[in-house]
């Protein structure tokens, strides 16, 4: 059972991975903001929405950090940001399943497939 699981995790794992390509670039507009003091960290202004106010107007340091250090390296925020929110969504979900089947390796009955669907039992 739990090779069969692996494979139908990795079966979902790469629509999931074509589902979210497939979304588009839909970018709201609060990450506008995060944009903005990162471009501003990195022209050396600080973590700042407009130069000369010290406001602290992001709920996301770390993400506002990762954008930063990808926007000094000439990356475009929306498309960067998209690509790390893809990326980490992905990794939670390996996480998730590969978490899943440590706890169930005695069991062997789910494999982590369970742990890893957003259909689990728990929420019922």
């Amino acid at each position: 059972m739990a090779g069969r699981s692996l494979h139908v995790f990795l079966i979902l794992f790469a629509l999931f991975a074509l589902f979210m390509l497939g979304l588009g670039v839909c970018v709201q507009e609060d990450a506008f903001i995060s944009f903005r003091y990162a471009s501003n960290l990195i022209q050396g202004h600080g973590l700042v929405y407009n130069v000369g106010e010290r406001v602290e107007g992001y709920t996301n340091f770390l993400w506002t950090l990762l954008l930063a250090g990808g926007m000094a390296l000439g990356a475009d925020p929306v498309p960067l940001s998209r690509f790390l929110g893809i990326g980490f969504a992905l990794v939670l979900l390996l996480t998730v399943f590969v978490v899943g089947r440590r706890r169930d390796r005695g069991h062997g009955v789910t494999g982590g497939l369970v742990a890893a669907s957003p259909l689990r039992p728990s929420l019922f």
